[in-house]
């Protein structure tokens, strides 16, 4: 049988086959294309080999083979790789059972050897992320990290740091993004500030995340360096992260470090100790909330009514979702101040929608919130907010046994989010049909799903013929 004298590509243009290889996210589906051809090789190998994940939990025979092609610095990984999935090494304190003595031996032996010189040959890798363990060679891992040009992101997690070798993590500079998981014992405390302070000039954003049963801490001692003073220039740092179930201190010293901070992010902490915070005349009713327990109340009101003013000309994205409703859902007011904010470019927000209105869709004129045809056309009319191209709407309401969060567990969760589905759909834009938002063809709507991946398809679509939206077939619940 004589071989084919085409190839794929002669029937469909490149564009195309990039289009599709990138929407299959199997890497084994992707790894078998690459042997199709050369050409379809260049396209699926930036994709198949652009994460790699270096572990011995599961030994296979080939892993010799490909620890060694990758630190042969020839691999698809050495060429193509940017992320970094390090986790499960050998212990060094010997195997857990003595029935293993012999296997372990020999995959300690193939760590010592290849694990590190496998490393070093990625040199293309800007992201990575290590499941760090003091019974594992984590102080020659930092090393060799160290060692990568081109890393930029850096994410450690370890739950109980009893490791004394923390000069290493003073050797990785130029991280632009740190995230660290951890209980935050006294060592792993000094190793975060040798990393973090390793990075403090071009560092822009740092996640701090405690495990349960974490130890207290303080944010001054891992951020700022010892001869910082009033004189000292800020941190770039733009973006904070605080996760965790125990009490950080923050104290006067931080703010002065952190003015460049433009976005702060806590979540799930008990305690914030704010300690003579900065707080001029145009803050003081945002910093008030702090000390005062009926300022959490008032936050929304502050919010509207003192914050967004104040960014109108640049802020571009504003999510008001998982929040009580009672304070966060739009009414008539609090929209008027959204929709003064003409850069955005997405927007996410509660919409209430109670049990009646299943039955109703009309009760919503019974509620103190914004009726969704008001909603939409104010949001859509492309006069107001020019630069929107993606709305992500959530429904809220008082669940059994939660009241005013997200909803998350309704017991006719078919019927209510059919309806939900309804109420977006019926109503009529046709009048905006030349609203250049709405004829936008990336505009994106999402009501059955929280749009949290970026790339995801919108659950909705506008259709200029009717002048309504459309639930995309695979997310209508109408049709369930």
């Amino acid at each position: 049988m004589p071989l084919p004298k085409h190839t794929i590509l002669d029937v469909f243009p490149l564009e195309l086959l990039e289009h599709i290889v990138k929407t299959d996210p199997s890497i084994g589906n992707l790894r078998q294309l690459r042997l199709v051809s050369k050409a379809m090789k260049d396209i699926v190998d930036p994709l198949a080999f652009s994460s790699t994940t270096i572990s011995f939990s599961d030994i296979e025979e080939n892993l010799r083979t490909q620890l060694e092609s990758m630190a042969s610095g020839t691999s698809p990984n050495s060429l193509w790789t940017t992320r970094l999935f390090i986790q499960d090494l050998v212990q060094l304190d010997g195997p857990e059972s003595d029935e293993s003595v012999d296997n372990y031996n020999i995959v300690l032996a193939l760590q010592k050897s290849k694990l590190i010189p496998a490393i070093a040959a990625l040199k293309e890798v800007k992201c990575v992320h290590f499941n760090l363990s003091t019974r594992e060679p984590y102080a020659e891992v930092i090393a060799a990290l160290a060692r990568l040009s081109k890393l930029r992101t850096l994410r450690v997690s370890v739950s109980e740091f009893k490791g004394q070798k923390v000069a290493a993590f003073s050797r990785i500079s130029n991280l632009e993004e740190i995230q660290l998981d951890s209980k935050w014992s006294s060592g792993f405390q000094k190793a975060a500030r040798r990393l973090i302070l390793a990075s403090l000039p071009t560092l822009k954003k740092l996640y701090l995340e405690q495990f349960p049963q974490s130890n207290a801490m303080e944010l001054r001692k891992l951020i700022l360096p010892e001869n910082f003073a009033e004189s000292s220039p800020p941190s770039p740092l733009t973006s904070l992260c605080l996760f965790g179930p125990n009490e950080i201190a923050v104290d006067q010293s931080c703010a002065r470090l952190l003015r460049n901070l433009t976005h702060l992010d806590i979540r799930n902490l008990n305690v914030i100790v704010a300690h003579q915070l900065d707080s001029n005349a145009s803050d003081r009713e945002v910093i008030e909330y702090i000390y005062q327990p009926e300022g959490v109340a008032n936050l929304a009101q502050t919010l509207f009514a003192s914050v967004l003013p104040r960014h109108r000309a640049t802020l571009k994205r504003l999510s008001l979702v998982g929040l009580n409703y009672r304070f966060w859902a739009l009414t008539e007011a609090t929209l008027n101040e959204v929709v003064s904010c003409h850069a955005l470019e997405r927007l996410d927000v509660i919409y209430h929608f109670p049990r009646e209105m299943q039955d109703n869709l009309l009760f919503a004129s019974e509620t103190p919130f914004i009726d969704m045809s008001r909603l939409l056309s104010r949001l859509l009319n492309g006069d107001n907010l020019p630069h929107l191209h993606t709305i992500a709407l959530a429904p809220a309401r008082k669940p059994d046994n939660a009241f005013g969060k997200e909803v998350i567990n309704v017991k006719d969760s078919q019927a209510f989010l059919a309806a939900w589905q309804r109420l977006v759909c019926q109503v009529d834009l046709t009048r905006l049909s030349h609203s250049k938002v709405l004829r936008n063809p990336h505009l994106k709507l999402y009501v059955a799903s929280s749009g949290a991946n970026e790339g995801a398809d919108p659950d909705c679509a506008f259709d200029i013929e009717n002048g309504h939206f459309a639930v995309d077939p695979a997310q209508d619940w109408n049709e369930s």
